[in-house]
């Protein structure tokens, strides 16, 4: 690139750091709650699906992300600019950017508060078992409004105080912790309970390919597979910004979407070989939260086991509330002119004041609602749909391919996929979002 696009910018300590930092990123409570729901419905050809359209359409697009982040060497706004002056566009295309900063802000108020208040209130429900034993079951609910907005506030000081340390004292030194030792924990547990319940049906389950092949599987693989390595929201573009131009963006893409599915399997390990040994086969009708930790509780070790459980599930949903708000803080940084003390105090302030409004707003507002479908539902197709028409009309193929470093035909694939099938394919889940 041009001498006068680069721009001064801080850089990853090492290629692990970022990868660690990433994974950590993508991994969250849809590994833990949601796939091992997903599955126990569809059986596994819902992990076929899945990583069919993690492949053909996720992984494009993050690819997009991360090659726009480090051409550009800046926060989404400004890299999508630079990347559009190069390629003679229109400056406009920087509003994907501003979609992007909308989309982190939104859902880190949402999940910081959806996040704090059930995991204190599944906290309380163990801690009430533990000490009356007798008690039949844990049942999760949310928080009351007071004790719901003092845990938020808790979870999010926790967020910020490592995004305002930066990307080398914050963000790296806590992945260094966070992300083996959760890997580890959920190791240690899925051998447990495995061991302990019945490993054989749950291994077997995951070869029984006599399901029906129907539309809401095919749908709920593609949302999931859409979602699950935060595309289109902007981080991948920051975290892209860091990298050096030595880093094979190819081969780190799909490391971290292997370890984003081996995360997914160690939680089906966890859950399902006690489920099959306590229930039997019923579960796959009915899976629920409750009904896999009221299991937890009755093996031996049980509140424990369960404890540990809700740490790495704590540890999973900590690292992704790192990333929106690490991207939503550069963002103003580098937009504003501004600290990252300064931004990451503004973010804060936002967050909060959104957090407010679902927790305090009168019902009939349905602040959590539209919050949630403005975020999910609309804006993110919107970014990713926007993001593939940039990448793959916009950008010159030969800056793209000197970004990627593909071989001819393996770059020949991606450009095929992120200009014609992915564009379909958010068009087909923007409808269907829309629909339900």
């Amino acid at each position: 690139m041009n001498n006068k696009f680069q721009t001064i910018r801080a850089q990853w300590d090492s290629n692990l750091d970022y990868l660690l930092v990433t994974i950590g990123s993508v991994i969250g409570l849809g590994n833990i709650f949601l796939f091992p729901f997903f599955v126990a419905k569809f059986g596994p050809l819902f992990i076929v699906f899945f990583l069919l359209f993690e492949l053909l359409i996720s992984i494009p697009v993050v690819l997009s992300e991360f090659f726009i982040g480090r051409r550009g060497k800046q926060n989404p706004v400004g890299a999508i600019s630079l990347l559009a002056m190069e390629s003679g566009a229109n400056y406009r295309w920087r509003w994907i950017g501003w979609i992007c900063f909308t989309i982190l802000v939104l859902t880190l108020g949402y999940y910081c508060l959806h996040t704090s208040s059930y995991f204190y209130s599944l906290i309380e429900e163990l801690l009430h078992f533990k000490s009356n034993p007798a008690k039949s079951s844990v049942t999760i609910s949310p928080a009351n409004s007071a004790w719901s907005f003092f845990y938020f506030l808790i979870f999010l000081a926790m967020t910020m105080a490592v995004v305002v340390r930066g990307i080398n004292r914050g963000l790296e030194k806590i992945s260094r912790i966070v992300v083996p030792f959760f890997f580890v924990l959920f190791g240690i547990l899925a051998v447990y309970a495995s061991c302990t319940g019945d490993f054989k049906a749950a291994w077997q389950y995951l070869f029984q390919f006599n399901g029906e092949i129907s539309g809401p599987l095919i749908v709920s693989a593609l949302i999931y597979a859409f979602f699950k390595l935060n595309t289109a929201m902007g981080t991948m573009v920051v975290y892209g910004s860091y990298l050096p131009p030595t880093t094979r963006l190819g081969k780190s893409t799909l490391i971290i979407a292997g370890f984003d599915l081996l995360a997914s399997l160690l939680s089906y390990f966890i859950i399902f070989p006690l489920l099959f040994a306590h229930i039997g086969s019923e579960f796959l009708s009915q899976f629920k939260l409750e009904t896999t930790l009221n299991t937890f509780l009755q093996i031996r070790g049980g509140f424990w086991f369960a404890s540990f459980f809700l740490l790495g599930t704590i540890l999973a949903s900590w690292m992704p509330a790192i990333a929106f708000a690490e991207s939503a803080t550069v963002t103003l940084i580098e937009r504003a002119s501004l600290k990252r003390i300064t931004s990451t105090a503004l973010i804060t302030m936002v967050v909060i004041i959104i957090g407010i409004l679902m927790l305090w707003l009168p019902e009939e507002w349905s602040m959590e609602e539209i919050t949630l479908e403005l975020a999910e539902q609309i804006l993110t197709p919107i970014s990713a749909l926007l993001i593939a028409l940039f990448a793959g009309w916009v950008i010159g193929k030969e800056t793209a391919n000197i970004e990627l470093d593909f071989g001819k035909k393996l770059f020949g694939i991606w450009r095929f996929l992120i200009r014609y099938l992915v564009p379909v394919c958010i068009v087909i889940v923007f409808t269907y979002l829309l629909w339900i």
